[in-house]
């Protein structure tokens, strides 16, 4: 049985141009969403930055602790306290532990948020008073123009709340 094969155009005769795909009317062609997804991404990436706690000014670091104690984001907020404020909460943590023969767990970071610790409402906070490494922020509490003073440390770079006052 001898099999039939259609005789093809020898190879230099045929056209090395490429066939446009077939379109079917009824099909309307597709936008291309690429573009627009990608601003779409940019723009999420960009946003998610503006909410980073800031700790390069006495206002922003007392602002971004606040934020952070608010959140619950505990390990942000401790990081946020001064070296000293950590000694103090951790000494404490200790002496409770100790204090209570074991009921209560030495956990500083717990002992110290989950006590009832809240910072001043997040109202107005302006730098009263910037002298070398300290500085003192002014928060407003409320509408009634009342205000509360906050202690600020600059260690290193970054500026830390100090609530060493708070364990004397």
């Amino acid at each position: 049985m001898k099999a039939v094969f259609p005789k093809l155009a020898p190879l230099e005769h045929r056209s090395a141009a490429p066939r446009e795909p077939r379109r079917e009317p009824w099909r309307a062609p597709r936008p291309c969403f690429a573009g627009a997804s990608a601003w779409v991404l940019l723009t999420v990436l960009v946003m998610s930055g503006c909410n980073r706690p800031r700790w390069d000014k006495p206002d922003e670091a007392y602002r971004s602790f606040s934020s952070a104690v608010r959140r619950g984001e505990v390990k942000t907020a401790w990081n946020a306290l001064s070296a000293d404020t950590r000694k103090a909460a951790e000494a404490r943590s200790k002496e409770m532990a100790q204090a209570s023969g074991g009921s209560v767990k030495d956990e500083p970071m717990l002992m110290f948020f989950a006590s009832g610790y809240k910072p001043l409402p997040q109202g107005d906070v302006k730098v009263a008073k910037e002298e070398g490494q300290t500085a003192v922020v002014e928060v407003a509490v409320g509408d009634g123009g009342v205000t509360q003073s906050q202690r600020m440390v600059k260690e290193g770079d970054r500026w830390a709340v100090d609530l060493t006052e708070a364990f004397k």
